[in-house]
């Protein structure tokens, strides 16, 4: 799929395909990469009932102490069944 314009109004959309082809192939296990935590909260409404991991940057990527990850997000992400995950880049 090739979106016209970059960012994220696309995101819905590329959820939406990444389900559809994810049922298509049976794959129950999805992993989310989401810096704020605004397309992980967004994924675990579309993948609710999979098994869903949101990978965000490590705390004091951006700036000391600082998490990037919205809290409010984290806890949608939580609620909907979904893992979070915090690591530094390999």
């Amino acid at each position: 799929m090739y979106f016209e314009e970059p960012g994220k109004g696309n995101t819905g959309e590329a959820l939406r395909l990444a389900k559809e082809r994810a049922e298509e192939l049976g794959i129950r296990s999805i992993v989310v990469a989401s810096s704020s935590g605004e397309t992980g909260a967004e994924a675990s409404h579309i993948f609710k009932g999979y098994t869903l991991v949101v990978v965000t940057s490590v705390t004091g990527y951006m700036r000391p102490d600082e998490m990037r990850m919205k809290p409010e997000n984290r806890r949608t992400i939580e609620a909907n069944g979904g893992k979070v995950v915090t690591a530094a880049h390999a």
